[in-house]
């Protein structure tokens, strides 16, 4: 929870020119102003990355179950994409 401010420092100085998504069950694109919200609503955040894509986890509640869709509302985590063109099928 203490690293959020650095994980978003990081991803906001690599990602200006790419597109961003919404990972749920299929890809949606999501807007600057959106992802702003999630980030306001999360309390800590991830970062895995891909070859040509970057993955941002916003999440909340209990770090332990944050994974497990049972714990939702109470505990998750958006996930989302960013990429300088269409994400690739990578499930991350």
């Amino acid at each position: 929870m203490a690293a959020k401010a650095s994980v978003l420092e990081f991803w906001n100085s690599i990602t200006p020119n790419m597109n961003f998504w919404l990972a749920l069950n299929s890809r949606r694109p999501i807007s600057a102003d959106s992802l702003a919200e999630l980030v306001a609503q999360s309390e800590w955040a991830e970062l895995d990355v891909a070859r040509t894509e970057l993955y941002l986890g916003l999440c909340w509640g209990n770090p332990l179950e944050h994974q497990y869709q049972w714990a939702q509302p109470f505990s998750g985590c958006h996930r989302i994409i960013a990429a300088v063109d269409e994400p690739s099928s990578i499930k991350v």
